[in-house]
């Protein structure tokens, strides 16, 4: 099979060229290019033009059992107008990551279903690297408009590494989600949160805080009392949970990036993984919709479409 079709169906990655492949130690290693050759910025996506080559590097796939999976490229440097010289973007995978976008889907999906040991054990890949991966999905796919809205909020604490480390939540009662985390407790990070919404200039927002100002004393007499209603306990049990089956946390910004993984909605959690095969299957046997003039004829045109095979006359 040539280069380009066996590492499209390996990888599922439509959006390059493969020009070489060739199996070495660490597994199959795939010469690649981007499929599009207008150079983009890796920061912030615009078209620029080249400044200089670098040194090739290696992007890690998924693997197939004991085999790895690795695409190699010299990716270009490009003088964009508006950040400067970075690393041009690479379609199959995020600015400065080694490891493809599916890979780390995966890794963020078995993190939240699993524990981090057993993520590393499963993936070939350290503690921290998966520390590093999960911390770039929640800051890519964490909501931007998740404060919108915000009517009724929660503030609570949470204690990790035998309760001598706090961090602080603040949680929407009607979504039910985790908007806000920083580490800290009670009245030092209530004041960052203040500082942080006043700033923002949006009137809500602005509101809020003054609201919060007025009656700051109760609502920390309710952090110092405990008084917490349902919701805020059930969110600080699921917690619990976490930092239990990932054995502790040694940071504040580890946590709350699981803290974002499991608790800031649906939008911040990776999609379970799909194999290359079972997505170009899917692909390969999805129906197309009917057109009108097909419709007519009561017939569907498609890689699985027409009539089955007439069974056989026995003499």
């Amino acid at each position: 099979m040539r280069p380009t079709p066996l590492c499209r169906k390996l990888t599922g990655i439509e959006s390059l060229y493969a020009n070489r492949y060739q199996f070495g130690e660490k597994g199959i290693v795939f010469d690649v290019r981007p499929r599009k050759r207008t150079k983009r910025c890796g920061c912030c996506g615009e078209s620029a033009p080249g400044y200089d080559r670098q040194p090739e590097r290696t992007w890690r796939c998924e693997s197939y059992g004991d085999i790895r999976i690795l695409l190699r490229y010299a990716p270009w440097r490009v003088d964009c107008p508006r950040c400067g010289v970075h690393v041009e973007a690479v379609p199959w995978a995020r600015h400065g990551s080694r490891f493809t976008r599916d890979f780390e889907e995966k890794v963020g999906y078995l993190a939240i279903a699993t524990n981090r040991t057993a993520v590393t054990e499963l993936m070939g890949i350290s503690w921290r690297t998966v520390g590093r991966i999960i911390e770039t999905l929640v800051a890519e796919k964490l909501d931007p408009n998740r404060f919108k809205g915000l009517r009724a909020i929660g503030v609570d604490e949470f204690s990790y590494r035998k309760r001598h480390n706090h961090i602080t939540l603040v949680i929407d009662h009607d979504a039910q989600l985790v908007i806000w985390a920083a580490e800290g407790r009670s009245a030092e990070v209530l004041e960052e949160w203040l500082a942080w919404t006043s700033r923002s200039k949006l009137a809500p927002f602005v509101k809020v805080a003054r609201t919060i100002r007025q009656y700051k004393e109760g609502i920390l007499a309710y952090i110092r009392d405990r008084l917490t209603n349902g919701f805020v306990e059930g969110i600080n049990n699921k917690l619990r949970v976490v930092t239990r089956r990932a054995f502790g946390f040694h940071s504040a910004e580890a946590l709350i990036s699981m803290l974002f993984l499991n608790c800031g909605g649906d939008q911040s959690k990776p999609q379970a993984p799909m194999s290359p095969q079972k997505r170009q299957e899917n692909q390969r046997f999805c129906v197309p919709a009917a057109s009108p003039r097909n419709s007519e004829r009561g017939t569907i045109r498609g890689p699985v479409a027409g009539r089955p095979p007439r069974p056989r006359r026995q003499a």
